[in-house]
């Protein structure tokens, strides 16, 4: 039996060998069902709360290869429908279960089934921060003249930040932060070569 190729499935692979004796294929999942791991995948990193580029990361520390984009995307779309079934689901179990109660205790008007609700002034203060946001939304921004009139007023602090720095300096520091990169990159590659074969 000889190793032919490998066709990855996202975190899964399919091995693909060949019998030279009997002239026969077989294939070798690494996964029972492929479809379900990648699917697997996609649900604990949303349940953790990242995404692609994070899971991508993440695998590739572990040296695990991550499914595409794409089949990332469609998977969380499929995810998504489930959550969102399983919650109207249980939302819908969770009004017939006070629709029950509410007939049980005789709390009907009209022979239409009614549940008291205690509000707390959450409303009030849900209005007060919708209308601090359209205010500040619809405040007057500061234009700098000379800039073609491009709005460059990115906070109520902006006519208080510091001036930008000149080229040169811009220049300079972009410089340093590069040699930094780059001696941190070869002190990495020094500091592999010298611990290599440590336990």
């Amino acid at each position: 039996m000889k190793f032919v190729k490998e066709s990855r499935r996202g975190i899964a692979s399919k091995l693909h060998y060949y019998c030279d004796t009997c002239g026969k294929a077989m294939y070798l999942d690494t996964h029972p069902d492929i479809q379900t791991a990648n699917e697997l995948l996609v649900w604990g990193s949303l349940s953790v709360g990242i995404g692609y580029s994070q899971s991508q990361e993440l695998l590739a520390v572990l040296n695990i290869p991550n499914v595409s984009s794409k089949t990332f995307s469609k998977h969380e779309r499929n995810i998504e429908k489930k959550w969102e079934d399983e919650l109207y689901k249980q939302m819908k179990n969770a009004a017939e279960e006070e629709k029950a109660m509410a007939i049980s205790e005789g709390n009907l008007e009209d022979g239409v089934p009614f549940i008291t609700v205690v509000v707390d002034g959450g409303q009030e203060r849900l209005r007060l921060l919708k209308y601090k946001i359209r205010r500040t939304m619809t405040r007057k921004r500061h234009v700098v003249q000379g800039f073609n009139d491009i709005d460059t007023d990115y906070s109520p602090n902006a006519q208080e930040a510091l001036p930008d720095l000149p080229e040169v300096e811009v220049g300079n520091r972009k410089q340093k932060i590069l040699l930094d990169l780059e001696n941190s990159a070869i002190n990495r590659d020094n500091i592999e070569k010298a611990t290599k074969g440590q336990h």
